[in-house]
């Protein structure tokens, strides 16, 4: 199972600025096919991180450090 967010909120409710609380959001990763070693994982890397747990072919960027394949 994987928990994120699409966008964070500054103190104005503001949200898609630059500041780092409009962009860095959580990420939850529950279940065995994952490491659960502390990595950064770019936002744009949740589609082929999914792709690679359902093991579908795929050319999009994931985060090794975070699967246990």
């Amino acid at each position: 199972m994987l928990i994120t967010s699409d966008h964070g909120m500054n103190n104005d409710l503001s949200h898609g600025g630059i500041l780092p609380e409009e962009r860095e959001v959580p990420l939850f990763v529950i279940g065995g096919r994952f490491t659960h070693q502390e990595c950064r994982i770019k936002q744009t890397e949740l589609c082929g991180n999914v792709c690679q747990l359902l093991n579908l072919d795929h050319t999009k960027p994931y985060t090794q450090e975070l699967l246990a394949l």
